[in-house]
């Protein structure tokens, strides 16, 4: 046999190297001498041995879980609990504070710190991207309309936001009272918020757009009645005006249904 064949003091070494890796007596019995494949014990040096040093506080685990805990919670448009979840993470990883700067502008944007969260996320795209300054601006338009909810929002967020709910509602079903609202939220500030230049399309162009994109949130939220009082509210009449009243109001009838398909 091979233990026949060692020395009593190689086998000696060879079983105490065993024992050392497997635990005490009592443990299942060693690898033969042939065989072993022996571990040193877990040590602050040696962390992926078998036994692993418990986390300590503040642990990569910790930081983990706060991070999907806020994400998870800015899905689910809970901007205040995000927040929280973020300043505790950057608390015990100041190394975080980076990587989270979009979401803690969208978060803050979400509890109502509208102007606080795009003045952040303005800088990371300039500092941190390289971003240009109006490409800059424009994109950080385009996320508070996503996400500015109350708050500080101003006159242009307010509108913004409520033709991205207005658009949004012609791919994705909106309730009814969901349309309206947006709907009366852009009817009240259209007057109000100004272009900022002659680049500034969404706005400048309102009027003419306005009368196509309203009617197909009320139509997939399944009232044509209302989709087609709102299109004929905002259709241009100097586009008709020197048409008699029955071919006027058979184009408009033609122009509605080609608009909003569902309503045919």
């Amino acid at each position: 046999m091979i233990r026949s064949t060692l020395r009593p003091a190689l086998w000696a070494v060879l079983l105490a190297a065993c024992d050392a890796g497997k635990g005490p007596r009592s443990s299942p019995p060693p690898c033969p001498p042939c065989q072993c494949n022996c571990t040193a014990p877990a040590t602050a040096n040696n962390p992926t041995s078998p036994v692993a040093t418990p986390a300590p506080a503040g642990s990569d685990d910790q930081a983990a879980a706060l991070l999907t805990s806020a994400n998870r919670k800015f899905a689910h448009k809970d901007g205040v609990g995000c927040l929280a979840d973020l300043d505790r993470l950057t608390a015990i990883r100041p190394v975080y504070a980076s990587s989270t700067a979009t979401t803690r502008a969208f978060c803050e944007m979400l509890s109502g710190r509208c102007q606080q969260g795009k003045a952040r996320l303005d800088r990371y795209w300039r500092d941190e991207q390289n971003m240009h300054p109006e490409r800059a601006a424009s994109s950080t338009e385009t996320m508070a309309a996503m996400y500015c909810r109350g708050g500080d929002s101003n006159d242009r967020d307010r509108l913004l936001a409520a033709l991205l709910d207005l658009n949004m509602g012609a791919t994705e079903t909106h309730t009814l009272a969901q349309c309206e609202a947006s709907y009366q939220t852009v009817r009240s500030l259209q007057a109000r918020v100004k272009p900022r230049n002659v680049d500034d399309h969404q706005v400048a162009n309102l009027r003419d757009t306005l009368y196509a994109s309203a009617p197909q949130c009320f139509a997939r939220a399944g009232d044509c009645q209302r989709a087609r009082a709102v299109f004929l509210e905002n259709f241009p009449p100097e586009r008709f005006a020197g048409l008699g009243p029955d071919i006027r109001d058979q184009s408009l009838q033609t122009t509605f249904v080609a608009i909003v398909a569902r309503c045919k």
